[in-house]
């Protein structure tokens, strides 16, 4: 993870608007991306920027491997459908059957009502990221179940009025009984709600998508996972 970005930089797309994969690099533990050190020393808000170094190749060291795969600004050191393709080849290595899932979308919304495509929700113009992971299930015959724009339908349904009563709170929960305490806490104008987490009834609803998307997938690749659910169904 990246200091002032955590997102695993895609790379840029070629004409024809595929990301590309770009192998990454292994580095020893001690090693931190220098972008990282400009970024930290460029915050005022930190002041004691050695202390934060210092936790982070405290975190480096903790890994069970003399090197690691660092992300890099420019994907110079790897690319996001590089790292997505290292988990492909493993579960194949493995005899494992790899499903893909794009992530769903963040609750951000325009004015007229539908999914806003900004920096910050998954990645800029035209949904980056979710493009990205279509293109490497693609790319590598993987099934890809398409939860962002199952979510996306689902959200613009639901509205932007209604939308946090399924969002996680950031500041302002008390530990108290769910559901009464939280449409409580929801109902305080100091309240923040988050639009990336969901709380206990929004998992549900993810949950309910990505049952519907495997059952509905007419990727044979999938027939033994249809088969588990559908035996296991009560």
């Amino acid at each position: 993870k990246s200091m002032f970005n955590r997102q695993t930089p895609l790379g840029v797309p070629d004409e024809s608007g595929r990301f590309p994969v770009i192998a990454g690099v292994k580095m020893p533990k001690n090693y931190i991306p220098p972008e990282y050190i400009e970024a930290l020393n460029n915050d005022d808000s930190i002041t004691d920027k050695q202390a934060v170094l210092n936790s982070v190749l405290a975190i480096n060291q903790s890994y069970p491997y003399d090197t690691y795969y660092p992300y890099s600004k420019d994907a110079s050191m790897g690319s996001y459908k590089w790292f997505i393709k290292q988990f492909i080849d493993m579960a194949r290595k493995h005899d494992a059957s790899p499903v893909l899932v794009t992530a769903p979308a963040r609750t951000f919304f325009n004015d007229d009502g539908t999914i806003m495509d900004a920096p910050g929700c998954h990645g800029g113009n035209n949904f980056s990221y979710i493009r990205a992971m279509r293109q490497i299930g693609e790319e590598t015959g993987t099934p890809v179940l398409d939860l962002f724009s199952y979510s996306v339908e689902l959200f613009e349904k639901i509205g932007h009025d209604n939308i946090h009563r399924y969002t996680s709170i950031k500041k302002g929960i008390n530990k108290g009984k769910w559901p009464d305490d939280f449409l409580k806490e929801l109902a305080k104008p100091e309240t923040v709600s988050e639009n990336t987490h969901f709380n206990k009834d929004g998992a549900m609803l993810i949950t309910e998508g990505l049952v519907e998307l495997i059952l509905k997938s007419k990727n044979p690749q999938l027939c033994e996972l249809q088969s588990s659910l559908l035996h296991n169904v009560v």
